[in-house]
């Protein structure tokens, strides 16, 4: 069977030990010790295996050409690294590779750490590889960086000449990225090219360089990093995705083996939202968080991507939480102002939820924490496409115990913790409330582990770190920074929690996690509310401090480590990206978020898909944002002045301040919204003032006394409903 399927692989442990090599998939073989040492091993082990009738249905060669550099050098530079690479590690992995092709070509994959015998290997024996991994372990130029590796003109000719049997017309620059371009190039259209790393591989960023040469020769491959396999042979082999699997059991008739991770289910991702509550942009490690530590979230975005221009589509619970489940303005929707308990409104039965969208593809879904769409049984998740829902129905300070109750007044009444339609008890305590982040973990990981046969929507909104706020003992006095520090590293530990159970659970790379707040900090609670870092102002504005919040996604195999995005990008575009990932229609109504996965997949030159923003405040058309460029509309503003926040739960009151003309502000180099720029740039100005029109014909704008054609009510209680 001629089998033509390139996958590029580089993984920076091997391992040579019978335990490891007893894997019944993956046979490793590897020039661990470089060189003359390494590689008459791998050759023998392999043929070991052959003559035993055991040929494995993989075989991944570790013949590193850096490893053969390091094993020069501790010879005192008295072995060439040219001949070592040249005479002894090529001749040892192609007549390896010729034994294997004569086995009824049972060679699925052929990969070589060594610029040169891949190269030579990908021509030579091209009825057995559909590619060899070229620059897996970096692309090592011919004229090696060290002062015992590099070779003169003279000698590179002739190596050349050895290598490639004198034949030049392969190779005619002096590096074997052009031999790996044409190797790629032959491969085009006609089999996937796929070039993988692991996120600790020293040459991580050489491979980088190198998908990047070749997408400005166009010619077509995927570029992804492999975190947390490590020599984890299992773990790599799942990492390589439900693809890998596929061919395997096409080719043999196997599966998975028994021992491993369990089955994956069709190509449908598991999805996991984490949604803060009043999380500043500031208060997650990776985005300047000062005072405390957020090791989970901060590997989350080392083993995934930040966002650093994501927003929300209002500054405040409500129209923030019907927004990311909608897809839509929450003008849109009906929804622009926070509700309380026992109010006649909340979501209507007639939007489709993200749940609601991705039930019809099958998954199991679930919501944990605070939901804040409405507290009638109409409007409780259970009846919006959520199979499973524990949590707050509203926002935990709306409790009798609120820090600015007055006697005698009437309040909010007790608190209740809510199990699928009813409540599990009515009057929650403190010591309730300092469990709330636990109890959500715990039921996370649950939820996982129950549905890991299958793909799953887990939204876990957390009441904190929204006041008042609270937090188990575990974690009382761990940050450098009092309450509010405290609370967030407990999230920051939810967050671990769940990571954990999906690695457990054999579901990383299928799963894609995305976390990031309801809106900016809540800056009147002073030392009990979070920092929106360089941003303008906070929670209840249209200033970048209200609406742009912190925002990671992670997705190993699929979102490449370690990166960053400056693109803008906001809420309502998660719906519709998620969609399209699990293969789901769009609802039938009009949303307003649009597919934003060449984003977060981190395609080179993306671009934000939307021509522009637009910041609501309740029914208030605030601002616009267009590109680098953000305009703020004449409005009433809430702002603490310079003043600082309340002390220990107890919150400041705002000043209003009115602005009366339009200001104009370049985000790219004034991320604080500090100097108005709207003289420089009329043109400009008037660009974003049409989108604004556009929006008040759509969404309304009470600043301007419109009503918006594409509004929709909310859902309403009846009278008579109970």
């Amino acid at each position: 069977m001629k089998t033509k399927v390139s996958f590029f692989i580089y993984t920076p442990e091997v391992y040579d030990t019978e335990k490891e090599r007893r894997f019944p998939v993956m046979y490793w073989l590897h020039g661990t010790g470089g060189g003359l040492a390494g590689v008459p091993r791998l050759a023998a082990h392999f043929d070991r295996a052959i003559e035993a009738g055991k040929t494995p249905p993989m075989l991944i060669v570790f013949a590193n050409g850096l490893a053969s550099s390091m094993w020069c050098d501790s010879k005192d530079g008295s072995v060439p690294m040219e001949t070592v690479v040249v005479k002894e590690l090529v001749p040892h992995i192609d007549a390896t590779f010729r034994t294997i092709a004569s086995r009824e070509g049972r060679l699925i994959e052929g990969f070589s750490m060594g610029g040169y015998g891949a190269a030579r290997l990908g021509f030579k024996h091209p009825d057995v590889f559909g590619a060899v991994s070229i620059l897996a372990g970096g692309p090592l130029d011919l004229e090696f960086k060290g002062p015992r590796a590099t070779a003169r003109p003279e000698e590179r000719e002739r190596i050349l000449r050895t290598v490639f049997g004198g034949d030049l017309e392969y190779f005619k620059a002096q590096s074997p990225w052009v031999l790996a371009e044409q190797n790629a190039a032959a491969l085009h259209d006609r089999t996937r090219v796929r070039m993988a790393t692991g996120e600790r591989d020293s040459t991580l960023e050489l491979n980088r360089r190198f998908s990047e040469h070749l997408k400005k020769r166009n010619i077509a491959h995927t570029f992804d990093v492999l975190p947390g396999v490590g020599h984890d042979t299992l773990a790599l082999l799942n990492a390589l995705g439900e693809g890998n699997w596929q061919f395997y059991r096409a080719v043999f008739g196997k599966d998975r083996p028994q021992t491993g991770p369990s089955q994956t289910h069709g190509k449908q991702p598991n999805i996991v939202i984490i949604f803060a509550d009043d999380l500043g942009y500031a208060d997650v490690g990776c985005f300047g968080a000062k005072g405390w530590t957020t090791q989970n979230l901060d590997r989350m975005a080392a083993e995934g991507i930040k966002l650093t221009s994501f927003y929300v589509a209002a500054p405040s619970c409500t129209p923030s939480r019907a927004a990311l489940l909608t897809g839509c303005y929450p003008q849109r929707v009906g929804m622009p102002a926070v509700i309380g308990p026992r109010w006649k409104t909340g979501i209507n039965a007639d939007e489709t939820t993200l749940a609601e969208l991705l039930k019809t593809k099958g998954y199991a879904t679930a919501c944990l924490g605070k939901w804040h769409l409405g507290d009638a049984p109409q409007f409780l998740p259970t009846r919006h496409g959520f199979d499973e829902y524990f949590g707050l129905p509203y926002s935990n300070d709306m409790w009798p115990h609120h820090p600015e109750a007055k006697p005698g007044k009437g309040g909010y009444p007790p608190l209740p913790l809510i199990e699928g339609d009813k409540p599990v008890k009515v009057g929650l305590t403190h010591e309730d409330q300092a469990q709330l982040t636990t109890w959500y973990a715990e039921r996370a990981v649950k939820f996982i582990e129950k549905n890991k046969e299958r793909p799953f929507f887990l939204y876990l909104a957390h009441s904190m770190p929204h006041v008042p706020l609270y937090v188990s003992d575990k974690f009382k006095g761990k940050s450098k920074s009092g309450l509010y520090g405290d609370v967030v590293m407990e999230i920051d530990w939810s967050v671990g929690q769940i990571l954990d159970a999906l690695k457990a659970n054999g579901l990383d790379d299928r799963t894609l996690v995305l976390f990031t707040s309801d809106n900016g900090p809540w800056l009147r609670f002073g030392d009990h509310g979070g920092s929106a870092g360089p941003l303008r102002e906070g929670k209840g504005t249209c200033w970048e401090g209200g609406k742009r919040e912190p925002f990671i996604a992670r997705w190993p195999g699929r979102i490449p480590a370690g990166s960053v995005c400056r693109e803008p990008a906001m809420t309502i575009d998660l719906l519709p990206t998620i969609a399209k990932l699990a293969g789901a229609k769009l609802p039938k109504r009009k949303i307003d978020g649009l597919d934003i996965w060449p984003l977060l997949a981190g395609k080179r030159n993306a671009k934000s898909p939307h021509a522009a923003f637009f910041f609501y405040e309740m029914n208030q058309l605030q601002a616009v944002r267009s590109g680098q460029w953000k305009l703020q509309l004449p409005h009433i503003y809430r702002t603490l002045g310079g003043r600082p926040g309340g002390k220990d739960g107890t919150p400041v009151n705002y000043e209003m301040r009115k602005m009366e003309q339009q200001k104009l502000y370049d985000l790219e180099s004034d991320i604080g919204e500090t100097t108005n720029v709207a003289a420089q740039h009329p043109d400009i100005v008037k660009h974003l003032a049409a989108f604004a029109e556009k929006a008040r014909a759509d969404l309304g704008d009470s600043l301007t006394q419109r009503t918006g054609a594409g509004v929709r009510e909310p859902g309403r209680v009846l009278p008579d409903a109970k």
